[in-house]
């Protein structure tokens, strides 16, 4: 089996990017893609059962590469995995600055390659529904809806996300989840505030209406958290 080893960026939405990349990767050069994450980074050490059910992964594995700081995607994002024992061809997956155009657009182009526009995580199995009403654990999210439950910080995000998907309601900040949530098509209020990140960079405008019509942005004011 061909493989290629692809790293991920250090930030748990900008990482979930990659993933359009390695897909597409894997499509058209008939291979499948050796994960190598950054360990330094806590939520890649929860992140191995979510990338093996992807059908284009092969491998995973983490090592011991140290993030200096999480400016910019987090950097440094370029290493070498075979400074770690892991040998073969490989591509460093991040942000070589501040992307100008959607995210797994702006990855690809480093490299000269493309990304599926209709890559959706694959959660496995069915949903177990529930009638949880849940949200991401910031301290503002708890003032905007006081009457849902926090969700775990630091757990299986393969399990995180099928949680998500079969609960009553899942409201989250304009975070990570929320980008976890758009990819495998779990519906999810996205909680934003003025000076969060530009929209289209993280969400084209036509997945508004086809794979991301299950995202909801709801927009506050400052004020509202005072």
């Amino acid at each position: 089996m061909n493989e290629i080893i692809l790293t991920m960026p250090p930030k748990l939405g900008d990482s979930l990017y990659s993933l359009p990349v390695g897909q597409w990767l894997a499509r058209t050069r008939d291979c499948k893609i050796h994960w190598v994450l950054g360990g330094s980074f806590n939520p890649f050490n929860f992140m191995t059962p979510l990338l093996m059910q992807q059908p284009f992964t092969s491998r995973v594995s983490v090592v011991p590469h140290k993030y200096l700081n999480y400016d910019c995607g987090g950097q440094p994002y370029k290493f070498n995995p075979a400074d770690f024992g892991i040998e073969g061809d490989y591509y460093n997956i991040g942000f070589r600055g501040y992307p100008d155009k959607y995210i797994s657009a702006y990855y690809a182009e480093e490299h000269g390659f493309n990304y599926d526009r209709d890559f959706r995580i694959n959660l496995g199995g069915p949903v177990i529904h529930t009638p949880e009403v849940l949200r991401s654990t910031e301290g503002a999210m708890a003032k905007l809806v006081p009457y849902a439950t926090p969700m775990g910080t630091h757990e299986d995000l393969l399990t995180l996300a099928r949680r998500m998907a079969g609960a009553k309601e899942t409201n989250v900040w304009f975070c990570g989840l929320a980008i976890l949530c758009a990819m495998s098509g779990i519906k999810v209020r996205v909680h934003r505030v003025p000076g969060h990140a530009y929209i289209p960079l993280y969400y084209t405008p036509d997945q508004y209406k086809g794979p991301c019509a299950h995202v909801t942005f709801v927009e506050h004011q400052e004020s509202e958290l005072l």
